[in-house]
């Protein structure tokens, strides 16, 4: 998700970001070197170089922070996103900063830490919730049919072995999971 706001990071943003998308890079390694033994001096600058850089991009342009599955992400990236979420909310706080934090999340799941973020998340200022359904098998049927250009049946060869039916509210099918399916 960071990656696009590399090119046009400060330099010393560049490298610290470098580390943290490939922390195999070797031109990363001048920078974070020194700090090796800390890691909390690396966490700190890691967090900092990333959150400047999503700043500095939010002010060229609108910027768009999208996070599938939160439930699935590890401690070093929820902490990463932790620190994203607050920043943009401290900023937007002081002055229009054009930056929409998209999460998607199954409500209830996940680790106790990944649970307190999300509740912490929705209580900011900005924040909005959407609660998402399963879709119904017309619903399915008719992403499914959006997604192939034309008309779906049960066994269409477009679709290869799935089954439009098949995805059912029961089942807790999202338009994303149909769409990834089907990708």
């Amino acid at each position: 998700a960071l990656q696009p706001l590399a090119p046009a990071a400060r330099p010393q943003d560049r490298l610290v970001l470098d580390a943290l998308l490939d922390p195999s890079a070797t031109a990363a390694d001048a920078v974070v070197e020194p700090l090796r033994g800390d890691l909390d001096a690396r966490r700190s600058r890691l967090f900092l170089g990333a959150s400047r850089a999503l700043l500095d991009a939010a002010r060229r342009q609108a910027i768009v922070l999208a996070v599938e599955e939160l439930h699935w992400v590890d401690e070093p990236t929820l902490g990463l996103l932790s620190h994203l979420v607050a920043t943009v909310a401290h900023e937007a706080s002081f002055a229009h900063l054009p930056v929409l934090v998209a999460i998607t999340f199954r409500s209830g799941r996940g680790p106790e830490t990944t649970l307190r973020a999300t509740a912490r998340f929705i209580r900011e200022a900005a924040a909005r919730e959407m609660c998402l359904e399963g879709l119904n098998e017309v619903e399915t049927n008719e992403l499914l049919a959006t997604l192939v250009g034309g008309r779906v049946v049960a066994q269409a060869p477009e679709i290869g072995t799935l089954k439009a039916t098949g995805l059912t509210p029961r089942q807790g099918a999202r338009g994303l999971v149909v769409e990834q399916l089907w990708l």
